[in-house]
C-alpha cells in the first residue's frame, strides 16, 4: 500500500506547481483584480489558503501555527511557499494515521486546489490566461514547493 504521506506530498507539490503557474508572469495589479458580484481578489484567495495551510499544519503538528498579518502581495506569496515547505517538512517526520490523511485531502488539500483553479480563472478575466498544459505530463516532484524551481517547459501552447 502506497505510504499516505507520500501522497500528501506529492498534493502539496501539486499545488505549488499549478499554484506557481496561475501566478507566473502575471503583473502585481492582478492581484488586486475586482470581479464581479462580491468574487475575492486573488490576493485574498492567497490569504485563504494561507489560512487554510496553517489548519492544515495544525492537524499534523498539533500546535497552533502564528498567523502573520499586513503583508505585501510578494509577502503573501512568500508566505503561501513558506507555509507549503513547513507542511512538506512535517509531514516527513509526522506519523500520519490513514483516516487522517483521507480529512486531509478532502478538506484543506481539496480546498486549497479548488482556490488555485480560481486564480488561474481570474487570470483569464484579466485577460491572461494560463497557457494550456497536460498536467499528467507535468515536472512535479515531492519536495519541489519553490516557485522559482517550477518547470513549465510541458506548456503546450508557449
Amino acid at each position: 500500500m502506497t505510504d499516505c504521506k507520500t501522497i500528501l506530498r506529492h498534493i502539496l507539490a501539486t499545488i505549488s506547481y499549478r499554484f506557481s503557474k496561475s501566478i507566473d508572469d502575471v503583473d502585481c495589479s492582478f492581484y488586486s483584480f475586482q470581479a464581479p458580484n462580491g468574487v475575492r481578489t486573488p490576493i485574498d484567495i492567497i490569504n485563504h489558503m494561507a489560512s487554510v495551510l496553517r489548519y492544515l499544519i495544525k492537524e499534523i503538528s498539533q500546535r497552533e501555527p502564528i498567523k502573520p498579518s499586513g503583508f505585501t502581495e510578494d509577502e503573501e506569496i512568500k508566505l503561501f511557499y513558506d507555509l507549503l515547505r513547513e507542511a512538506d517538512e512535517l509531514l516527513i517526520e509526522a506519523h500520519v494515521p490513514l483516516e487522517t490523511c483521507l480529512i486531509l485531502i478532502q478538506g484543506p488539500l481539496a480546498d486549497i486546489l479548488t482556490h488555485v483553479g480560481q486564480i488561474s480563472l481570474l487570470r483569464r478575466y484579466f485577460n491572461k490566461p494560463i497557457t494550456g498544459e497536460n498536467f499528467m505530463k507535468a515536472k512535479i516532484a515531492i519536495g519541489n514547493l519553490a516557485r522559482e524551481r517550477q518547470d513549465f517547459s510541458n506548456d503546450q501552447f508557449k
